[in-house]
């Protein structure tokens, strides 16, 4: 009886942990599945939907923090996508989409200091030119003067400085100043009848 109450008891966690443990992990993906496709359809509030279940299920899901963060970007729900895209930045730190998007989030919920140390740092782990491109757009549209992280480097020119004024002589749009600081050469601080 003893054999007999173990066979039971182990039976009976079988029937409540496999099904935990297997079927999650497919359903987790299958949902996965149907929020990138969603996603991918412009289907925004459908596809969190989709992944919100994938992180019911997993948790520790690779991506779906990242797209549930980026649809809530394209939703307008600047705080949900902020927190979501930190748990993608958390467990990938050199994800350069998820620092943009991030920095879209703080840009458009007016925390530009945050969203240009975000742009920073997608352009600095970014290989790719039309990112670190919209990045700079991004900041110069941000302010007159950040610096594009080149390196890792986050200083700041200072608009109006002499350093500006000399750097955009002639020039216009984001220059690169000595030291790896950015000037917009297109701010009226930076341009003085001296030099222009």
């Amino acid at each position: 009886m003893n054999g007999w109450k173990k066979l039971l008891v182990l039976g009976f966690a079988l029937v409540i942990i496999l099904p935990l443990i297997g079927l999650s992990g497919c359903e987790a993906g299958e949902h996965w599945a149907r929020g990138y496709e969603l996603y991918k359809a412009d289907k925004y509030a459908e596809a969190v939907v989709e992944f919100s279940k994938t992180i019911e299920l997993n948790p520790n899901h690779p991506d779906a923090h990242y797209y549930r963060g980026v649809c809530y970007v394209y939703m307008k729900e600047y705080d949900l996508a902020i927190a979501d895209l930190s748990v993608a930045i958390g467990r990938d730190a050199e994800d350069p989409y998820a620092y943009y998007y991030r920095g879209a989030a703080y840009a458009r919920n007016g925390r530009s200091d945050l969203a240009i140390a975000d742009f920073n740092k997608a352009i600095q782990f970014s290989d790719k030119a039309s990112l670190t491109q919209s990045a700079n757009k991004e900041i110069a549209r941000l302010g007159p003067t950040t610096s594009t992280g080149n390196g890792g480097s986050t200083s700041t020119c200072t608009p109006g400085s002499a350093l500006c004024q000399l750097t955009c002589i002639g020039k216009a749009g984001l220059q690169e100043a000595p030291g790896g600081c950015w000037c917009d050469c297109d701010d009226p601080r930076n341009k003085t009848s001296d030099f222009n």
